[in-house]
């Protein structure tokens, strides 16, 4: 909060990806400075330049999902996530059909062979689909 005004703090803008990768873009060919970027974008200078620093996850973040999305935050569990995805991909080759209990339970076999603490639920099930893109026949 700014002293100069009680109550009222400065505005928070969350950028999507897409609006990211369009700074990357427009300071990379310098085709305006930083100041009028940030007022475009209406954000703050120190938003492009955290933006910059960032370049390589901001640039997988959008080869990888949504680009409407606007966090980055990735899952703490993504060696878990990983293996269940591959196995995934090879039992929806052999065109076999799939639960969502037998999602879970796999996590489960996989969290423990690799001795982690984790017991995946249905919103975590949910959420993983969703990052992978992945839609279950009913």
């Amino acid at each position: 909060k700014t002293s100069e005004m009680p109550g009222k703090g400065r505005k928070i803008t969350s950028l999507s990806i897409k609006q990211k990768i369009q700074i990357l873009y427009l300071v990379e060919r310098n085709e305006k400075p930083k100041k009028d970027i940030a007022q475009h974008f209406k954000c703050d200078i120190s938003t492009i330049n955290r933006i910059l620093r960032n370049r390589k996850q901001v640039e997988e973040a959008a080869n990888a999902t949504c680009m409407k999305r606007k966090r980055l935050r990735g899952s703490c569990n993504k060696q878990i996530e990983k293996a269940l995805a591959k196995w995934f991909d090879q039992i929806r080759a052999a065109n076999v059909v799939l639960t969502d209990a037998q999602l879970l339970k796999k996590a489960r076999e996989f969290a423990n062979k690799m001795h982690f603490d984790f017991s995946p639920t249905n919103g975590w099930l949910w959420r993983w689909k969703r990052r992978e893109g992945i839609k279950l026949q009913k």
